[in-house]
């Protein structure tokens, strides 16, 4: 398997702008780090995708935490106390959203408006969350932080497909090994 940079990912969109309103962020503290990777405002132009995101990114930046899942929490936090119309048009309620927090002791993903998420480990890659998984499959930003699922090998990477989207092993495998397909 080749090596990634990004051990948190989305699906790219079946559509003629198939990244439009992507992001991905990192944020880094002194003992943890979390990866965000999200979509929100696709149905915008790309000007304005490209304004949410970057709102979205700058309500993220002063997030802390001493472990992975206080990380979670405040970037959780952190998009609960943002001002709705600041995620668009429909409010946040499209809002696709898997994070990965990583910290010496383990590491844990949360996701909100997902259809499926994938994990890829050295066991091989196997779907672990669908639609009907409840910490996962909410519609858009939740009212309550979801909970964090953890994870305890190192170089585990996850692969979300935004809610409409689905996808089968092989084809995961297929956009990880040509990353122009995933954000």
């Amino acid at each position: 398997m080749p090596s990634h940079p990004k051990s948190c990912q989305l699906l790219a969109q079946s559509s003629p702008l198939p990244f439009l309103g992507h992001f991905y962020f990192e944020l880094r503290s002194k003992t943890c780090r979390v990866e965000l990777a999200g979509c929100v405002g696709s149905d915008c132009g790309p000007e304005q995708a490209w304004t949410i995101a970057q709102k979205i990114h700058a309500q993220l930046q002063e997030v802390s935490g001493d472990n992975s899942l206080a990380l979670i929490r405040g970037c959780w936090e952190a998009l609960q106390t943002m001002p709705r119309k600041d995620f668009g048009p429909k409010e946040g309620k499209e809002l696709s959203l898997l994070m990965r927090a990583q910290d010496k002791e383990g590491g844990a993903i949360s996701a909100t408006g997902l259809e499926e998420i994938w994990l890829i480990d050295t066991a091989g890659t196997q779907q672990i969350a669908n639609a009907n998984t409840s910490e996962s499959s909410h519609s858009g930003l939740p009212e309550h932080p979801p909970k964090a699922l953890p994870f305890t090998e190192a170089n585990s990477r996850f692969v979300g497909a935004c809610r409409g989207q689905k996808s089968d092993a092989e084809s995961v495998m297929r956009l990880l090994d040509n990353p122009g397909g995933t954000s």
